[in-house]
């Protein structure tokens, strides 16, 4: 197994550390356990480095700024902007012409063919760039690099807007990582946004190839694509619920206010239409949701106070029934629609 590096931009506002090692005692990591790290100011100096490592390079992060088929990899925008939402003045497409994406794709060949050299057989590269991967444009640039110079990786962009959220480690520097919310399509329209976006992505889980707004390409083909899911979409509406040898229908209802929580109900076969027993869902990170109902409005009077746990992205998901922090069976459930 090759060195897994985790590569910061130089205008990014994260100095890495570089050892790059991850603190084990956070249980909160679940990405890679980086280890190494470093910081490079251009896509040369980049290669130059990966190349003189003296092994191969198993897993690499590129965290760098990005827009929808474009990253920021010569350090060329302000330290203090994001590409994403940005692109009006024409200083700003003056900038943006500096990047890589499509159009400037065969200035950076040789250095990108560089970085594949320097990469495992079978590795993979990461994107860590807001929205980089989003649409039609993000897909080129994906299937682009996976066809020709990494065309032996699997090569990950993603589709969300996200943040850098790691500790200061030692005081010195900050152990990689980053995180993207499901819901933050677009940049924040206020302080007070950007501070609750923020607040709100702790409870999500670490970007990795896993993550429900990853897009990933191999062999120049997407093997991999969010744009094509609307996981909100999926979760509300009806599901079939059966717990303790008892079926019925629950309802999941959207919070037009908040996507982490919001009401559901379930309804006894004698109304099954009537949304009679009340509770409340929250999405506790990722695709990962929760419900409970409110006391004498169980379904089955022995999981009183019972939590109902289950991962959205499995197809008819077998879900865990925790009261107290203790796991006391379990219950499926499938959507209905």
């Amino acid at each position: 197994m090759g060195k897994k590096v985790w590569a910061s931009s130089s205008n990014v506002g994260l100095a890495i550390c570089a050892g790059g090692a991850e603190d084990e005692t956070d249980p909160s990591r679940g990405d890679l356990f980086w280890d190494t790290g470093i910081m490079f100011g251009s896509l040369k100096e980049l290669a130059d480095r990966l190349t003189t490592m003296g092994e191969k390079v198993s897993s690499l992060a590129i965290c760098a700024h990005g827009d929808p088929g474009i990253v920021d990899i010569d350090s060329v925008f302000p330290s203090n902007s994001s590409l994403t939402g940005a692109m009006t003045s024409d200083k700003e497409m003056e900038l943006k012409a500096k990047c890589l994406s499509n159009d400037t794709f065969t200035r950076y060949a040789n250095d990108l063919g560089r970085i594949g050299s320097a990469m495992e057989d079978g590795g993979g590269i990461r994107f860590m760039s807001c929205n980089m991967g989003s649409g039609e444009p993000g897909a080129k640039l994906l299937n682009r690099l996976s066809s020709g110079p990494w065309s032996k990786q699997y090569v990950t962009g993603f589709t969300r807007i996200g943040s850098i959220t790691s500790k200061i480690y030692m005081g010195k520097c900050m152990l990689p990582g980053l995180k993207f919310g499901i819901d933050n399509t677009a940049p924040s329209s206020s302080q007070q946004q950007f501070d609750a976006r923020v607040q709100a992505l702790v409870k999500e889980p670490w970007a990795d190839v896993g993550s429900p707004v990853a897009k990933i390409s191999r062999n120049g083909a997407l093997i991999k694509n969010p744009d094509q899911a609307d996981y909100g979409n999926t979760f509300y509406g009806s599901w079939v619920f059966e717990v303790g040898g008892k079926s019925t229908v629950i309802f999941f209802e959207k919070n037009e206010y908040n996507s982490d929580y919001g009401p559901c109900a379930w309804a006894d076969n004698s109304s099954p239409a009537v949304k009679r027993h009340k509770g409340q869902w929250l999405r506790l990170g990722g695709l990962n949701y929760s419900f409970s109902f409110a006391k004498g409005e169980e379904p089955k009077p022995e999981y009183a106070g019972a939590d109902y746990i289950f991962k959205l992205d499995t197809a008819g998901p077998t879900g865990r029934i925790m009261i107290n922090r203790a796991e006391k069976g379990q219950f499926k459930i499938w959507n209905s629609r």
